[in-house]
Order: C-alpha cells, then sequence, then structure tokens
C-alpha cells in the first residue's frame, strides 16, 4: 500500500508538473528548483524529484549536475522531425475526417474555432495554443484512427511544452486562424481532397514559423553575447 501510495504521489506531481509548464507557469530555460515545487504541492521532495527525472527520460526536462533541472527548449532538428511527422500525419486525417464528419463534430469544431479567434484577439498566446491543439486532436478523433491521433496528440504535447511563445511580428496567431477556418470548412463539406489540402498547408506554415523564431532567439541572444 505504501509503495502504491508513492507511485500516486509520483504520478500527481508528473502531471502537475506538466500542467505548470504547458500554462507557461514554467517555461523554456528556467531553473526548476525542487524544494520550491515540493512546498507549492504540499508533498516532500522525493514524488518531485521522481517525476523531475520521468521528465528527463521523456525529453521535456534537462539535468546538469550543480545546475539542476530546466525545461528543455526545442532545437531546429526536433522541429524538423516533429513537423515532419504533422506533415505526414495532418493532410491524412484531415481527409478521413471529412469523410466521416457528423453536424455534431462540426459544431465542436466551429466552437474550437471561436475560442481560438477569441485568443487572438485577447492575445492570451499560451490558451491559444492548447485550443489548437484541442483542434488538431478533434480532427484526428472524427477521422476515426486512435492510433494515429495518439501519435499526434504526443506531437502536439511536445511542440507545446518545448516551444517559447512568440512575439511581436512573430505572433501569427490571425493567420493560423485562418488556416484553421479552411480546414474546417473542407471537413464540413465533405471536400476530402481541399481537406489535406488545407491541413498540409498550415502544417508548412507553422513549420516556417517555428523555424523563424528559433533563428530570431538565437539572434538575440547573440546580440547579448556581444554587448
Amino acid at each position: 500500500m505504501e509503495a502504491s501510495n508513492g507511485k500516486n504521489r509520483t504520478e500527481e506531481a508528473y502531471q502537475k508538473i506538466k500542467g505548470f509548464i504547458l500554462r507557461s507557469e514554467i517555461y523554456p530555460r528556467q531553473k526548476i528548483v525542487i524544494e520550491d515545487l515540493a512546498r507549492q504541492m504540499g508533498v516532500s521532495r522525493t514524488p518531485i524529484r521522481e517525476a523531475m527525472n520521468r521528465l528527463v527520460n521523456e525529453g521535456y526536462v534537462t539535468h546538469v549536475w550543480n545546475r539542476g533541472f530546466s525545461v528543455k527548449e526545442i532545437t531546429a532538428e526536433e522541429v524538423e522531425e516533429l513537423y515532419g511527422a504533422r506533415e505526414a500525419l495532418e493532410p491524412y486525417l484531415a481527409e478521413e475526417a471529412a469523410r466521416h464528419v457528423t453536424k455534431r463534430d462540426v459544431q465542436e469544431l466551429e466552437r474550437l474555432l471561436k475560442e481560438y479567434g477569441e485568443f487572438v484577439d485577447r492575445r492570451p498566446r499560451r490558451q491559444r495554443r492548447l485550443v489548437d491543439l484541442h483542434f488538431h486532436d478533434k480532427v484526428g478523433e472524427i477521422a476515426g484512427n486512435s492510433y494515429l491521433q495518439n501519435i499526434l496528440r504526443e506531437v502536439f504535447e511536445r511542440i507545446v511544452l518545448k516551444q517559447r511563445i512568440p512575439g511581436g511580428q512573430l505572433d501569427r496567431g490571425r493567420d493560423a486562424w485562418m488556416q484553421h477556418r479552411a480546414i474546417l470548412a473542407a471537413i464540413r463539406d465533405g471536400n476530402a481532397k481541399e481537406a489535406r489540402r488545407a491541413a498540409l498547408y498550415h502544417v508548412q506554415k507553422s513549420k516556417q514559423l517555428a523555424m523563424l523564431r528559433l533563428h530570431e532567439e538565437a539572434e538575440y541572444l547573440r546580440q547579448l553575447s556581444v554587448g
């Protein structure tokens, strides 16, 4: 029973820490202090440390001796791999969704699109990213392939957890909203070919933006080091 309780506490700590990262309460490169998290959650350091080690093994967090834990930031290589996975999965899932969509499915996609648009206007970018995840996950659900849907969900989660939130000119929320609208329209109309095309276009544009963000961040850090 004691061992079972320990596993439960570790799992609970893991889910909470992951939630902190998803909501940007902990962000890439920020140092994570075990003692602070333990106090915040009202638990001992042991389940926190075990949860952090699990996140390290999953590639979300890094641990450097004498420097502690921090959230890993996405690399150019990961962008290539993760968005490559999206390019392989999403056009097919959108195409299948157009073949299987119901009126209730359309209503749910419309609700998510509306919520996304509201977040674009109000500019809470992290919440918008989570709605983005839910929109694409819903498309996968409509397609009716739970195996591919789970893979896509994992890909999206990794992107959301490890990417910084863009600002300034690299915040292209309105563009993404219009791309989502095109995907929704094609699925709603049962146009499988157009749904595939719209989904592929959206992923390609998203990848370009992800790469631009990395280059902007690298240039900013270079200027800091020179200054």
